[in-house]
């Protein structure tokens, strides 16, 4: 048997602006069966799909955690998902008060979540060909 992608996960937080983010802006289903929490409330997870791959995203929040996440040099550098109109993407994310670049020469945007993830929204079209 080949590997096949299961999750990332992320770190947020806070997650109802996440849940805000993957759920209300991007439109990924949270995965109920999948989520979970610390008994003693020191950490939860939530799962999100986006119902056509096998592939999850899971954020993870922390209790004791107080401050922004670094991302760094290393470690995740973005997230990339396929979009059939990425300049309404782009408008729609600067209207709910996200950071959203213009589209590059491939017709592919960056928009960074509520924690500094970037987010590739990648033009449909591109990839295509």
């Amino acid at each position: 048997m080949d590997f096949i992608f299961n999750h990332q996960a992320i770190c947020s937080a806070d997650l109802k602006r996440s849940e805000q983010f993957y759920q209300g802006f991007l439109g990924l289903k949270k995965v109920e069966d999948w989520c979970n929490e610390a008994e003693d409330g020191s950490w939860k997870i939530d799962f999100y799909c986006d119902g056509q791959s096998p592939w999850m995203l899971e954020v993870k929040w922390t209790r004791d955690f107080d401050g922004e996440y670094d991302h760094g040099t290393v470690g995740a550098d973005h997230i990339a998902f396929v979009y059939d109109d990425v300049p309404g993407s782009i408008k729609r994310a600067r209207a709910l008060g996200y950071t959203a670049t213009e589209p590059d020469e491939n017709g592919n945007c960056m928009i960074t979540d509520p924690d500094g993830y970037l987010i590739e929204i990648c033009d449909v079209k591109g990839l295509e060909e």
